[in-house]
């Protein structure tokens, strides 16, 4: 007679898939700072950039979490209700300063896509490379 017996604890399965569990969320958490790193980056890029006549629309500029479900997402943006000393919400004229080519300051004409264009893929994946293997401990 010939006789194969497999067994498998439950217990060493069951901890098994916590293990992974967890390093899953330790992944998760690096990916994120990974994208959030990126993101701060390039927003110091463009508030280099970003034109100044009172500070007001400069002073809008934010870089928000607007993770969804499984995905994660950072917006920088500028344009809010904050005002100038005319009176206007920086959200009137935002865009109209983002499109504006100014021949005495040609650093201020599309400084956030500019700040994000020179960021580039290359940044965002050594980043987030680079937090993944710190998480998982290779080096």
């Amino acid at each position: 007679m010939s006789k194969l017996t497999i067994t498998i604890n439950k217990g060493s399965a069951n901890r098994l898939i916590a293990n992974l569990n967890a390093k899953q969320r330790v992944l998760i958490n690096a990916a994120s700072e990974g994208v959030q790193n990126v993101a701060d980056f390039a927003f110091e890029m463009a508030q280099e950039s970003a034109p100044v006549v009172s500070g007001a629309l400069k002073s809008s500029g934010q870089v928000t979490n607007t993770d969804s479900g499984e995905v994660i997402r950072r917006t920088i943006s500028y344009g809010t209700s904050l005002t100038n000393p005319s009176g206007d919400p920086t959200s009137e004229y935002a865009v109209d300063r983002h499109e504006m080519y100014n021949p005495y300051k040609p650093e201020a004409y599309k400084w956030l896509e500019r700040a994000v264009r020179s960021t580039g893929d290359d940044l965002f994946l050594e980043e987030v490379a680079r937090l993944l293997r710190q998480a998982i401990g290779s080096r």
